[in-house]
């Protein structure tokens, strides 16, 4: 019948792998896409104080206690980083991704969170990058702002200029 499909031996799980053909697709392969699995310990993970953690399991009817582990919500994602002009794939847990969506991007999320949720030494370098393009492009940045709020009057300018001061010396606490 050709509407049946057969079950895939390991042998051609194996040989699809090598080969890069359709049977290696990633949901075979866990959540990770297949052409990344060999750069799974370069890729930056942000996981925003979340591990695995430990629990009990109670069974209903003899109430035998269980120890067992409850992992963390883990997904790979493509995030856009603007300072770096590139789009980074990253291991990040749900609360991560939405501290990002939150902070309103990639690039705000690693200038403004605190560096104990950023533990990952590969993070920590892309981190670093970060911080580093932001110095360079911060002024041509701020005068482009600046131009474009001329028109709402010398005391709105002064407030964003006060906070611009408050963000700088909150980003030279937390290097």
């Amino acid at each position: 019948m050709p509407g049946v499909q057969k079950p895939v031996l390991i042998k051609q799980l194996q040989h699809a792998l090598t080969q890069g053909t359709k049977l290696a697709d990633p949901r075979r392969l866990g959540s990770i896409p297949f052409e990344y699995a060999h750069l799974r310990n370069s890729i930056p993970t942000l996981m925003h104080g979340k591990r695995i953690a430990f629990g009990t399991i109670t069974s209903e009817k003899s109430e035998i206690k269980t120890r067992r582990p409850f992992y963390p919500n883990v997904i790979y994602s493509f995030q856009r980083s603007n300072y770096l002009d590139m789009n980074v794939l990253l291991r990040l847990s749900t609360e991560a991704l939405r501290q990002i969506e939150r902070a309103g991007g990639l690039d705000s999320y690693l200038l403004t969170v605190d560096p104990e949720f950023v533990k990952d030494p590969c993070a920590i370098a892309f981190r670093k990058r970060v911080f580093e393009e932001f110095e360079k492009k911060k002024d041509e940045l701020r005068r482009k702002e600046m131009d474009a709020l001329k028109g709402f009057g010398p005391d709105y300018i002064m407030k964003l200029k006060e906070n611009y001061w408050r963000f700088d010396t909150y980003l030279l606490k937390k290097k």
